[in-house]
């Protein structure tokens, strides 16, 4: 679970509800709420900060030239020297007019919520689905990192096939157990029967028709019973309201010949317990593992 969040946004600053803050930035957080709704002189506004209603001395609180007493006492109790005009004679203390932030930003905050490594792998003992042209690897990648056996439910009607030479670099192919089911159903049956099992780390499927939310509520408590992820390889804008996440992965176009050709970009547009989010990934085949690539990296 994240801490030093609220779902209105990363910096809850007219909240206050940021936990897992020590004695020192909680200060530096209410003396920035002080500073924040504090009301200067007209012509001398705070700059980036909002103004309140049009703007005018009554509306930002400012009453001869000094702050209400709502506001001051706000003030006096945070911190002192906070840089507000003085109540009593208006006069500014030096350097009233440029604001410097009291509450730095912590480097947890920019990255606890977009860490892949907290996305990737998906949560287990639930089903999950990916869309789009690399959605293949996605999968392919999901089972190599996972490790252990791993079970790929696909129709039988469909005439390609997927070649064990072309995703060696991703798992071993001793690791994956390829099933050709008869029909749609039969193909749900089967993965949920392969969830329960509890013999394997992922099951595949390679869906072609809708899924009700029955059978997606099916597959989630099989997950659950046997311990085990479910992944659903479906076309664009098909899936189920029961699917824990839901991924679009696409490769990475580049006109430059020599850029690198393996980058993709795998983005959550649905998540049940969590935020949406968009990385650009590389495979490592030697670590077995999923390396997101920065955009300096890139150029």
């Amino acid at each position: 679970m994240l801490t030093g969040f609220h779902r209105g946004g990363f910096f809850p600053h007219d909240s206050g509800l940021i936990s897992g803050l020590g004695p020192e930035e909680s200060q530096a957080h209410a003396v920035q709420q002080a500073v924040r709704h504090a009301a200067v002189d007209a012509g001398n506004g705070v700059p980036g900060l909002p103004r309140r209603c049009d703007g005018t001395a009554e509306d930002v609180g400012v009453s001869g030239g000094g702050v209400c007493t709502r506001q001051r006492q706000a003030v006096d109790g945070a911190a002192t020297g906070a840089a507000v005009s003085r109540s009593d004679t208006g006069e500014k203390p030096e350097g009233a007019g440029q604001f410097q932030n009291p509450f730095p930003v912590l480097p947890c905050m920019l990255t606890a919520m977009t860490d892949f490594d907290s996305h990737f792998p998906p949560k287990n003992a639930r089903t999950h689905e990916v869309c789009g042209p690399s959605a293949l690897s996605f999968a392919l990648a999901l089972a190599g990192q996972l490790g252990g056996t791993a079970v790929w439910l696909r129709e039988a009607w469909q005439g390609d096939q997927i070649n064990p030479v072309g995703f060696a670099p991703y798992v071993d192919p001793q690791q994956l157990l390829l099933a050709l089911a008869p029909s749609h159903l039969d193909l749900l049956a089967s993965a949920e029967e392969a969830l329960r099992s509890g013999s394997v780390t992922l099951v595949v499927m390679e869906i072609t028709k809708p899924v009700g939310l029955t059978e997606g509520r099916r597959l989630q408590l099989a997950s659950q019973h046997g311990n085990a992820m479910g992944l659903c390889i479906l076309p664009q804008g098909m899936g189920s309201n029961a699917a824990q996440t839901r991924w679009r992965c696409s490769p990475v176009f580049d006109p430059d010949p020599n850029a690198d050709s393996t980058l993709q970009n795998w983005e959550i547009i649905k998540n049940k317990s969590g935020t949406h989010a968009a990385w650009t990934v590389k495979w490592n085949a030697q670590t077995h593992r999923i390396n997101v690539v920065s955009k300096t990296a890139q150029r």
